[in-house]
């Protein structure tokens, strides 16, 4: 799956940030920068995708 980061800002000055094709905290980390320049996060939702293991992390915390 393609990863993408889909930034949404509101008449209002709100934002919302929503991330596709990340696994894991990766998610986090993809998005850290963002959230730094935008303002202080109010909430966290997190995926389907969150919960899923990053399948290359854990490849090679298994030493393959």
């Amino acid at each position: 799956m393609k990863k993408t980061i889909e930034v949404t800002i509101e008449p209002d000055g709100k934002f919302s940030i929503q991330v596709h094709g990340f696994r894991g905290t990766s998610c986090h980390s993809a998005t850290k920068a963002l959230e730094e320049a935008m303002g202080d996060v109010q909430s966290r939702r997190n995926t389907a995708e969150f919960y899923q293991a990053d399948t290359a992390k854990n490849q090679q915390q298994l030493g393959q």
